[in-house]
């Protein structure tokens, strides 16, 4: 199943469970290969694999995005298969997928081949609960792994209840 179509139906399926859960959560990937005919070396494109991500924050259903000045987050944090990775926090609109996310970042590189997202955590920084779980997001589960040479790029649009 190519990743187009995989992508269409985890949307048409995450957009019932938004609905009720205030939350989506859309994947795509990229297509592996060592394109200089490498022949599967572990280390060979090891700086193409990482997550992507993207997010906004809202107050709920049918509100808003806070902007990145109200936005009560520091960052995200990716339960993986493989272990936790914090995503550093730059403030910019992205379109993707016909949404716009005001935020973005990336992981470290060198995941290990295979590592696929079990849930994503918005963190908070204010003072009082800093470092805390704000809101949580589910995963894709392994059918969006990463690739051998390609970053996997996850959208999440975490509202805060």
């Amino acid at each position: 199943m190519t990743t187009y179509l995989r992508t269409l139906l985890l949307l048409g399926f995450t957009g019932l469970a938004a609905s009720s859960s205030g939350c989506i959560l859309e994947t795509t990937s990229g297509g592996g290969g060592n394109p200089s005919g490498g022949g599967g070396d572990a280390s060979y494109c090891s700086t193409e694999r990482y997550f992507q991500v993207y997010w906004s924050i809202d107050n709920g259903a049918g509100t808003t995005p806070l902007t990145c000045t109200q936005a009560p987050a520091s960052h995200v944090e990716l339960d993986t298969s493989t272990g936790t990775y914090a995503v550093g926090q730059e403030c910019r609109a992205t379109p993707y997928m016909g949404f716009v996310f005001d935020f973005w970042g990336s992981t470290v590189v060198g995941l290990p081949t295979g590592t696929y997202v079990t849930a994503a955590n918005l963190i908070s920084d204010d003072p009082k609960t800093a470092g805390v779980v704000v809101s949580t997001a589910p995963g894709a589960g392994p059918n969006y792994a990463l690739p051998s040479c390609a970053p996997t790029i996850v959208a999440y649009p975490f509202s805060l209840q």
